[in-house]
């Protein structure tokens, strides 16, 4: 396994990630695992019977102080990290038979000017969703229809939107834009492009995503209750979000920032 048969699905949560993840892993040549989050700190991948509790930004001096003891110290580094990605990514692929590995962990918004600077060569799949309707469904999701609450949870759907569309502007050798929009309302045209991206043909079935299985693990476990993609989800925030608190997100998120990813509020 190299960084051509690497892709990642970049979004916030919710906003339809899992519903791409799934309709993608339903490909004959894909494997896309529930979100490994394996590009995340390394210590926290496996459980341990210990508890680790430092400051990350503190456990990054001292391993830059300590790579700069070394020649070529940065360079050493990355190449390390990208083989023990690939070793982990390619059993993977290899044990499913698979040509693709597809990464879908919504929170890697954190890190991707990382990922993009590690995987210089990797395909990326950005995929965007109306900042309100992200906001609504983490709202009802997470914060128990908690208006408060979701603003004050303000990572995913004011600082994900944002990293997002600065990702959006930087240059990135291999990236497609797509949309929770189109993916729902023309899932064959969306999907076949998307497919072609990663070099695949275009297989029909993979729409109904629900006659495969997929395995357990992290992701919007709603998902299970459909079969194939549908519409029911689209413009919930025209009928379900206060106009006050609709505005209070957007200007949170940034009017601008709304923009840059192609929305009209």
């Amino acid at each position: 396994m190299d960084q051509t048969n690497l892709a990642f699905i970049i979004s916030q949560p919710r906003a339809g990630s899992t519903l791409l993840q799934k309709i993608l892993n339903s490909h004959s040549k894909v494997c896309s695992p529930p979100e490994p989050w394996l590009m995340l700190p390394m210590s926290i991948v496996r459980k341990h019977d210990y508890k680790v509790n430092f400051a990350a930004d503190h456990s990054g001096t001292a391993i830059n102080q300590f790579l700069r003891r070394i020649p070529n110290g940065d360079k050493v580094y990355r190449q390390a990290t990208r083989d023990f990605v690939f070793r982990i990514y390619g059993e993977f692929l290899e044990q499913n038979k698979a040509q693709v590995f597809i990464d879908k962990t919504p929170r890697y918004y954190y890190i991707l000017d990382y990922l993009n600077n590690m995987f210089p060569h990797a395909k990326f799949i950005v995929l965007l969703r109306h900042p309100l309707d992200v906001f609504v469904s983490l709202r009802d999701t997470f914060c128990g229809r908690n208006d408060r609450a979701a603003i004050n949870r303000s990572g995913d759907s004011i600082m994900g939107a944002k990293k997002i569309a600065a990702f959006i502007d930087k240059p990135v050798k291999n990236r497609k834009i797509i949309r929770y929009e189109d993916v729902v309302r023309t899932p064959g045209k969306t999907i076949s492009e998307v497919c072609s991206f990663l070099g695949l043909d275009y297989e029909p079935a993979m729409l109904n995503y629900g006659n495969f299985n997929h395995g357990n693990g992290f992701g919007d476990p709603k998902i299970n209750k459909s079969k194939a993609p549908h519409k029911k989800s689209l413009g919930q925030w025209r009928t379900k979000l206060d106009k006050k608190v609709a505005k209070e997100v957007i200007q949170k998120i940034g009017p601008g920032v709304i923009k840059k990813l192609g929305y009209n509020i």
